[in-house]
């Protein structure tokens, strides 16, 4: 069994502002999966450089451009939107997933959480 890191108090709002400003283009899920493998397998933060960046370039992004993008005014009211939208679903903590109007909380539910994206009749273990 892999020792998991302690849950990483200093995901920052750059971390955050990559995912939900990103979103829309399609990589969310690659980013995702990079940023918690090197997190839960490496040990590595991923609001930290170089693991952000690195994770960026393992699924084809430009770091510099994401960057760049993630910081300006629009991908903050983008963060902002989806923190009140993650208050009014009574979300408190990271890592929450919704997913098809289900809620999966903690780490050990990203594999659920896909699964129930993929197929939501079927129930979830």
């Amino acid at each position: 069994m892999v020792d998991r890191p302690r849950l990483i108090q200093s995901s920052t709002c750059r971390c955050q502002s990559h995912r939900s400003f990103d979103c829309g283009e399609g990589w969310c899920a690659d980013y995702v999966k990079a940023a918690y493998r090197g997190w839960f397998i490496g040990g590595q933060d991923p609001s930290l450089e170089p693991n952000l960046s690195d994770n960026l370039r393992a699924i084809g992004q430009n770091p510099d451009k994401v960057t760049a993008r993630a910081t300006s005014d629009e991908a903050k009211a983008t963060l902002k939107a989806a923190t009140s939208a993650a208050s009014a679903l009574a979300i408190f903590g990271p890592p929450t997933f919704v997913t098809n109007g289900e809620i999966f909380w903690a780490d050990d539910r990203l594999e659920d959480a896909i699964r129930w994206h993929d197929h939501p009749s079927t129930a979830v273990s």
